[in-house]
């Protein structure tokens, strides 16, 4: 089974750490097989592609009241997954969605589960994506770093759910990868215009 080697300027470490120059190699069901970086800056290698941005884990969310969305299940879930979501949860999730098994981000139904990001989620748009959630929070006055929220959005979510494989890029891990694009590569801060890209897509649905 072939590798598929992904660089980028950083990566978010399941720590909370920013590592600069990484690469991580996946096979062909997303599952990571070696991550290594190069301190000193990126290294032309045969078979790496390279993006300029931030690397992590796709997002974990925590939403509620989502049965809102029952009549336009799909359209919701697709702007779920368009903006890095590869798995939702929440302590009560509607039939219609329940079967949606073809579409990503898969749905968990658990309860007593944390908010994936402290801000509340804003009234007039329920349903927004952590992601877009990260956006409008980080034009705050006194943002949040964004290691706290990135960490929380992936390994403290997998841990607090029980997904053993997922919200970590590290050896045996299937996370999904995604990629952070128009941010302050200086400050390491999100900015109006960055927006998110999926580099490897774990098969999940099989």
């Amino acid at each position: 089974m072939g590798v598929l080697k992904f660089a980028s300027h950083y990566m978010l470490r399941s720590d909370g750490e920013f590592v600069k120059w990484p690469v991580v190699a996946v096979d062909q069901g997303g599952e990571v097989k070696d991550v290594y970086a190069h301190p000193g800056g990126f290294r032309e290698e045969a078979g790496v592609r390279f993006f300029s941005g931030l690397m992590l884990p796709a997002f974990i969310d925590c939403q509620e009241n989502i049965e809102v969305f029952q009549k336009d299940s799909s359209r919701w879930l697709n702007r779920q997954f368009s903006r890095g979501t590869l798995y939702l949860i929440s302590s009560s999730v509607p039939d219609i969605i329940k079967e949606k098994k073809n579409l990503l981000p898969m749905v968990f139904e658990r309860g007593n589960l944390p908010a994936a990001l402290s801000e509340p989620l804003i009234e007039e748009e329920p349903g927004m994506p952590v992601f877009d959630r990260m956006l409008r929070t980080s034009s705050a006055f006194n943002p949040k770093p964004l290691e706290e929220s990135l960490t929380q959005a992936t390994s403290f979510l997998a841990d607090k759910a029980g997904l053993h494989k997922a919200g970590r890029i590290a050896q045996g891990y299937v996370p999904g990868l995604i990629l952070i694009q128009n941010l302050d590569l200086i400050n390491l801060k999100l900015q109006p215009n960055s927006t998110v890209k999926w580099l490897n897509v774990p098969d999940l649905l099989h």
